[in-house]
């Protein structure tokens, strides 16, 4: 049986510890996703997959659940050095990709207009 998702969510989350696999938990919790067992994917997302609101896909997973995931993640052990990570959505054409790094990334659309397409598209299925 093929694992294709219907649906994604889109979280974010931020860990501050000396520790650094502390403060990767403490952005987990932020991020609401603490409670699964996270397995990093590729970034491709299949036609028809739904964005739905963050709310909506935390509610859907159950503790200790694999959870599929795209993961974005930085760290430093140096005080005060400021440090980013970021996930960007691109959708050209189906079906669509999720970068890690949206610096590098030029998209034919806005993100809300991604994101507009993604509702009706749902709507309609």
């Amino acid at each position: 049986m093929p694992l294709v998702p219907q649906e994604v969510f889109l979280t974010r989350g931020v860990g501050r510890h000396r520790n650094r696999l502390q403060s990767f938990e403490l952005a987990l919790r932020k991020a609401g996703i603490e409670r699964g067992n996270l397995v990093r994917v590729s970034s491709i997302l299949p036609p028809r997959c739904c964005v739905v609101p963050r709310a909506d896909g935390l509610a859907k997973l159950e503790p200790g659940a694999i959870t599929f995931c795209v993961l974005a993640e930085a760290s430093t052990n140096e005080p005060s050095r400021l440090v980013s990570a970021g996930i960007g959505l691109c959708q050209a054409a189906w079906p669509a990709r999720i970068r890690e790094n949206p610096l590098s990334t030029r998209c034919e659309r806005p993100w809300w207009a991604t994101w507009r397409a993604w509702t009706r598209l749902c709507q309609r299925t």
